[in-house]
């Protein structure tokens, strides 16, 4: 699913320009490239009846980013695609794993003594952003989004003094036996932002957002409800929170849309000599 989310977005394109009369300037206009860099860590894992909510881990933020381009269909509307890379990671001093207990056939092997676990997710989103109407005249714009895609995801549980490998989710490798396949997951997101203008055509923006995936090895543990038969794995889901920051630059933005950052521009350094001293370009 994750490799058709790049034609989805030329195919929106394409939607929208055969929708009306063909203007091949206004093909040309509103493109919009990112890129992000920050933070991200797992915020829980849950069962999938919404029966509770389960952690076996002491979850710690790492590093994430996301890079993409997406196009403004109106003056609010924005979509586009992304892809995002994230790294999650944390430990557990005390393991005390359902899998342990109930006879995962890697985990049940362990020694109990502390594990780190590290997880790599990579994500093919689809975007799509409404930027608020700014009445106030302010270079500062709110905005949300909403992203769904196709992701790989990648994990490795391990001892902490040494890193030895107990179980891994990154695909079968010769030299890495404990190692199972990964799996192509579904995610889904929500976020809001804000976008500072710089001129133009730059703005820097800052994000926060929440995502949801359909796989219970974001923390490189599988979770039990009881001994097989009756019990099974892969039982809940999982989020995980990102907060970036990054620079966003439109590619030819039309007349209206350069009228409109023009007017924020001017309307924030009017009347203050010192802004305009520090900041010459405008």
């Amino acid at each position: 699913m994750y490799k058709k989310l790049p034609a989805l977005f030329l195919f929106i394109i394409s939607f929208n320009v055969n929708s009306q009369p063909w203007n091949y300037e206004k093909v040309l206009e509103n493109y919009l490239i990112f890129v992000n860099a920050g933070t991200s860590t797992v915020v829980t894992e849950y069962k999938r009846d919404w029966s509770g909510i389960i952690n076996e881990m002491h979850h710690r933020s790492w590093y994430s980013y996301a890079l993409g381009i997406s196009k403004s269909f109106t003056q609010n509307w924005d979509f586009g695609y992304e892809y995002e890379f994230c790294f999650l990671k944390g430990f557990q001093d005390n393991p005390d794993f359902s899998a342990y207990r109930y006879g995962h056939y890697k985990i049940s092997l362990m020694d109990i003594k502390p594990v780190i676990y590290h997880t790599r997710v990579k994500c093919h989103n689809f975007v799509a952003t409404y930027h608020f109407n700014n009445y106030k005249g302010k270079r500062f714009i709110p905005f949300v989004y909403v992203k769904l895609g196709g992701s790989k995801l990648f994990s490795e549980l391990m001892y902490a003094s040494d890193y030895k490998l107990i179980f891994a989710k990154i695909g079968w490798k010769e030299n890495m036996p404990d190692a199972s396949v990964y799996i192509v997951n579904f995610n889904v997101g929500a976020g809001l932002g804000l976008e500072w203008v710089i001129d133009q055509n730059l703005s820097i923006n800052l994000k926060t957002d929440i995502n949801h995936i359909n796989d219970d090895n974001l923390d490189g543990v599988h979770n039990f409800d009881a001994p097989p038969p009756e019990g099974y794995h892969n039982s809940v889901y999982g989020f995980y929170g990102r907060a970036m920051i990054g620079l966003s630059y439109y590619i030819n933005p039309d007349r209206e849309r350069k009228a409109t950052r023009k007017y924020l521009l001017e309307d924030s350094f009017k009347n203050n000599p010192r802004r305009k001293g520090l900041f010459q370009w405008h």
